[in-house]
């Protein structure tokens, strides 16, 4: 659901524009102002998605409350209405931290859209910033899942592997790999920075799912399905997992609103199912390096890529789908 503010000191606008967005069941109307000063009082209060401010207000400029309004919560996205022409305002507008400019005279269905693409960080974004947008093709790529440890002397060898993947798979693979590390190795002497109590409970799903009992490092699957110690079928299994159709549609889009803050936004949809569906959003990094002071790997130093770092979720799916929207820290521990 999607969370609006509508900023305009004319209760006639106020009143179309809450009209628009009346009958949607993803979008409600959760709060109004008429002059900029309630406005930022609103969003001080108010966890709201978006905002649609007019550009011209009786106290203020619409561009004076995007940004007070950014500066508060910078990860909400602010769409500037106007009856002024859109080439006139919309690059300047933008490049001072807007959304997107919608004219007032515009079809509804139009400003139904860019609040859709707005709450979605799918417009463009100030050159300052960076933005990704991702979605799901034809085929159903593969995820690659490592579980690993830095106190496990069998481990490293898996994520040079993990790391240098590609180099296993066909060039027109599509896979996706990660690495989650998992504390239970702790007491031998090191404590793996980057394991998470929910990684090792993940792994343990999956080796029930799979008929076993045992965890252990380094251990790999591909899209659920166990791939043995020697990971001999690992080409097939992502070959077999790419040739099959997509069993949902899948969309993440993502944006750096301060150097250490990322907005994503992740919505997925797949057909009814007698299994429960759930959406899950993994971030990940590369280039991480830790000395080894003790333990079984002591002396070594370390290089791991696809490390998950934040893993967020379940969100279930209904018949509607599911998505989520959530704004993360990138200052996440040092490696060392």
């Amino acid at each position: 659901m999607i969370r609006l503010l509508i900023v305009d000191d004319h209760d006639v606008v106020r009143m179309g524009l809450k009209q628009v967005f009346s009958g949607r069941v993803d979008m409600e109307v959760a709060g109004e102002a008429r002059t900029g000063e309630e406005a930022i009082a609103q969003v001080r209060a108010t966890p709201y998605d978006v905002a649609l401010v007019d550009l011209s207000l009786s106290d203020m400029s619409g561009v004076d409350v995007l940004n007070r309004a950014k500066a508060i919560r910078p990860e909400m996205a602010v769409l500037i209405v106007s009856g002024y022409p859109e080439d006139q305002y919309a690059i300047n507008l933008l490049k001072a931290g807007a959304s997107g400019f919608v004219a007032k005279d515009a079809p509804s269905e139009n400003l139904v859209s860019a609040v859709v693409a707005a709450a979605s960080a799918f417009l463009t974004l100030p050159a300052a910033q960076a933005a990704c947008s991702l979605a799901s093709g034809p085929k159903t790529a593969a995820l690659v899942e490592l579980y690993t440890s830095e106190g496990c002397s069998s481990c490293p060898p898996a994520e040079r592997e993990i790391a240098h993947l590609r180099e296993r798979l066909d060039a027109d693979a599509q896979v996706v790999a990660l690495a989650f590390h998992v504390g239970y190795w702790d007491y031998l002497g090191w404590t793996d920075r980057y394991a998470q109590p929910a990684f090792a409970a993940r792994q343990q799903w999956l080796v029930r799912a799979n008929g076993q009992r045992t965890l252990y490092t380094p251990q790999f699957f591909v899209s659920g399905a166990e791939i043995g110690a020697r990971h001999a079928g690992l080409r097939e299994e992502v070959r077999r997992v790419n040739q099959t159709a997509p069993g949902a549609e899948i969309r993440v889009d993502g944006r750096l609103v301060s150097p250490n803050t990322l907005a994503i936004s992740a919505a997925a949809k797949a057909p009814a199912s007698g299994a429960p569906l759930a959406l899950y959003i993994a971030l990940a990094e590369s280039g991480l390096v830790s000395p080894i002071a003790r333990g079984e790997n002591a002396g070594a130093t370390l290089e791991h890529d696809h490390v998950v770092r934040q893993w967020i979720g379940p969100v279930p799916l209904d018949a509607e789908g599911a998505s989520a929207r959530r704004t993360a820290s990138l200052s996440w521990p040092p490696s060392s």
